[in-house]
């Protein structure tokens, strides 16, 4: 297995690697659960089309609710 080795960076949100995959963009999360700590990629930003049960969706990349992640961009509004 290879490692890339980044810069320390100071905290889990602000100035931390962010790496472009298929139509997203990503960087990483450090979670607490249960006193123990994971790292999870996270979702920065959209590109292009999404896609749920092969129809064209444009979610948000956040939300105060669940129900918001599946909510639309209006391209009228951008």
């Amino acid at each position: 297995m290879k490692i890339t080795e980044f810069d320390e960076f100071n905290n889990e949100i602000e100035n931390c690697p962010q790496l472009f995959t298929t139509g997203a963009f990503i960087s990483p999360r450090k979670i607490n659960i249960d006193g123990k700590v994971y790292w999870f990629w996270v979702v920065d930003g959209f590109e292009d089309n999404s896609f749920y049960d092969g129809d064209v969706l444009n979610p948000l990349e956040f939300s105060e609710t669940k129900e918001g992640l599946f909510a639309e961009i209006d391209d009228e509004y951008e």
